[in-house]
């Protein structure tokens, strides 16, 4: 899957899409033992945006990490945008 950053704000945050997902991360220049996988991106907040419009935000989110994980990916295609979003 390719993701598209729609956004680039200050401090390495970015906001994005891939496919119907929305997504946010901040991302730092270094590895951290906060972020993923101890790599770069410490917050990532990732929305199905069809789920969203019919439900709200709480129920779209389909992956949350905040320094640790809040909402993990719960099936493959959550796993796959999450992969696919990560710095390798």
């Amino acid at each position: 899957m390719e993701y598209k950053i729609t956004t680039a704000l200050c401090r390495g945050w970015f906001k994005g899409t891939i496919g119907k997902y929305s997504y946010s991360a901040k991302v730092y220049d270094t590895p951290s033992r906060f972020g993923i996988n101890h790599g770069r991106v410490s917050k990532l907040a990732i929305y199905d945006e069809d789920k969203r419009r019919r439900e709200g935000w709480e129920a779209a989110c389909i992956v949350n990490y905040d320094r640790g994980w809040d909402v993990r990916p719960k099936d493959k295609e959550a796993k796959d945008v999450l992969k696919s979003l990560l710095p390798e």
